[in-house]
């Protein structure tokens, strides 16, 4: 097993990763070559029945196997990992909106593309080489916020739009974050976003941008409502359920980009 590591370079992404020497290699790849080093044929790296098979036989075989997107399973660019606890609100905040922009403008480079917000969550942490164990949609939008703001002071379309997912939809900082740099929030933020990442693209001549411009992406990526389905009528009224708070996005604060309380009263602004 460990020669088979020793040859795989990259093993690319996937949704269970086996931990050695410090280092995040992907299970099926591991285990698919290990097999062909011992069996002399080949099996390709998705040629096993389910995706936790490959994790499952590696960890009874006694190696570390950790979820893609857990924290562990990331090599930090700086070799080592800091906490956020250990370096402070203020230096996780700079780093993480440096390295956010650092990968937003990557995305701007090339037409058409995008960064889910999870997958920015991921890349700031991993760039910075600063982790935290809070779930990354309570911190995103705080992000992206800084984000806007340095784009407003450099006079250059909001690249934060590039944070989107793959139908096109942004995250609930997004409106608080134009409003922020602009003193009005979008209606209809999704489209807000997809307007202003064609600017992105043109600004920073991206990669396969058409010699006419481009054009905004096509509306069904843009979050489109859905029709409206009829259904038959129903003898018994239906109970019209009361909102869980749960259900309904946090409220963000547009100057520090921090989710509001139940009280209503920010705790970093009062």
């Amino acid at each position: 097993m460990t020669s088979a590591l020793e040859e795989l370079d990259n093993p690319g992404r996937e949704e269970f990763v086996l931990m050695h020497s410090g280092e995040a290699y992907g299970a099926q790849a591991v285990l698919s070559a290990a097999h062909e080093k011992a069996t002399g044929t080949a099996v390709t790296a998705y040629d096993w029945s389910s995706k936790d098979q490959a994790a499952r036989i590696l960890r009874e075989l006694g190696f570390r196997v950790l979820a893609g997107d857990d924290p562990e399973a990331i090599v930090p660019v700086t070799g080592e990992w800091r906490e956020t606890s250990d370096v402070g609100p203020d230096v996780t905040r700079d780093a993480w909106a440096t390295a956010a922009r650092e990968r937003l403008l990557e995305a701007a480079r090339r037409y058409r593309a995008t960064v889910p917000p999870q997958e920015l969550a991921i890349e700031v942490q991993r760039r910075s080489g600063i982790r935290t164990r809070q779930l990354w949609h309570h911190w995103i939008d705080e992000v992206i916020g800084r984000v806007a703001l340095e784009s407003a002071r450099l006079d250059e379309p909001l690249i934060v739009s590039l944070c989107a997912d793959d139908a096109g939809r942004v995250t609930d900082g997004y409106p608080v974050a134009v409003r922020a740099v602009t003193g009005e929030r979008p209606e209809h933020p999704n489209a807000h976003a997809a307007k202003e990442r064609l600017e992105c693209y043109r600004y920073f001549e991206a990669v396969g941008l058409p010699a006419d411009g481009g054009s905004i992406a096509p509306a069904a990526t843009v979050s489109a409502p859905k029709a409206a389905t009829k259904r038959a009528p129903s003898r018994t009224p239906a109970v019209k359920r009361p909102t869980k708070p749960a259900d309904r996005p946090p409220e963000i604060c547009p100057t520090c980009f921090m989710a509001i309380p139940r009280s209503g009263v920010c705790d970093n602004c009062g």
